[in-house]
């Protein structure tokens, strides 16, 4: 066997013993029985179930014997593992054997034999409902974690998470959907996604069709939706606009079996953005308006960005002309070290 071969197989060993969980573990009465009612079988004094590395014999069960592990110099069943007729799961790969040894020489007949690998295929099946149980159990772990993860992130979530089957009915929704929806998850558990709870309207305050309801896309198109915006209406009358990230989720046949859907309350932000606009658009007014010379700056660099009429009469140059340039290159500068006393305010 090449040095890469046996690389891989003590590789695939050691994953195959830390699959079983057999090396370094207590002793088991499931082991414990099969090699107690072997020594009763073979009215021999020692029966071992044993776990072969590259440096040590470990004995899974011992019936006869307190020790719980040898150097592999001193071992005999390294013999049959290497051998002989081991004890195996998965792909033929070996990890263990049952040994019965005798402290008189005898005669070992083909139904001992015979009667030994039975005894042998029962440790078999046990190392192999051993591995398959720890592997559920790691599967397990794995989504308790998930799950863990899920419920954390659902908790601190700005927006509010909905589930909801494909007939349209909400399945869950976290916490936020008090502040966002107006309604508390509890009381949205079974409710319609176009509830009457809610008057869904467009931005501009027209009812908003069906159609365009994000259900209905995903449900259509059996795609995500990305920033959908439209407005609801509280019980209370307070209207909040809603911005809505969806996405259908598919068994393996591509069936939606549920839609989530995360709504966030844009409605601050919005109402920013227009008091941002309306700011904006009156400075614009001033600045063109105005009789005096006003012109914008670059600060990094002292350029020209804006400049309105009023410069332009004052200064006779008319105002595009005198963009991308420096107040300096203009000669506006009476003194030449007044950019640097501005400067120094700034």
């Amino acid at each position: 066997m090449s040095d890469s071969s046996h690389a891989r197989s003590d590789e695939s060993l050691a994953r195959a013993l830390r699959d079983a969980d057999l090396l370094d573990s207590p002793p088991e009465p499931a082991f414990d029985r099969i090699t107690t009612l072997a020594s009763r079988l073979f009215d021999a004094p020692i029966s071992l179930v044993t776990v072969i590395t590259d440096t040590r014999q470990f004995f899974k069960s011992a019936c006869g014997l307190s020790l719980r592990e040898t150097p592999i110099r001193q071992s005999l069943c390294v013999n049959v593992v290497r051998d002989a007729r081991p004890l195996c799961i998965r792909d033929d790969l070996v990890v263990a054997s049952l040994c019965v040894a005798d402290t008189r020489a005898r005669e070992w007949t083909d139904a001992d034999e015979s009667q030994l690998g039975e005894l042998a295929e029962l440790v078999t099946t046990e190392i192999e409902l051993r591995r398959q149980l720890r592997g559920r159990s790691e599967a397990l772990d794995e989504m308790r974690a998930e799950h863990d993860l899920l419920e954390e992130m659902m908790r601190t979530s700005i927006g509010v998470i909905v589930i909801v089957d494909p007939a349209g009915r909400i399945l869950f929704t976290n916490d936020r959907a008090e502040s966002i929806l107006g309604v508390t998850a509890r009381e949205l558990e079974g409710r319609a996604y176009d509830d009457a709870s809610w008057r869904h309207t467009t931005l501009d305050g027209l009812p908003l069709t069906d159609e365009a309801q994000p259900f209905r896309i995903v449900m259509a198109t059996g795609r995500p939706v990305f920033d959908v915006r439209h407005a609801i209406e509280w019980a209370d009358g307070r209207r909040r606009v809603l911005s809505i990230n969806g996405a259908p989720i598919k068994n393996p046949a591509g069936h939606i079996i549920r839609l989530v859907f995360l709504a966030n309350d844009i409605t601050d932000h919005l109402a920013a953005e227009a008091a941002l606009r309306a700011s904006e658009e009156k400075f614009s007014k001033a600045f063109h308006a105005s009789p005096d010379a006003i012109c914008l700056l670059r600060r990094s660099d002292w350029t020209i960005i804006e400049a309105n009429e009023g410069f332009g009469r004052i200064f006779g140059l008319p105002p595009a002309a005198a963009l991308q340039r420096t107040p300096d290159e203009l000669g506006l500068w009476p003194d030449p070290a007044v950019p640097r006393e501005l400067a120094a305010t700034l």
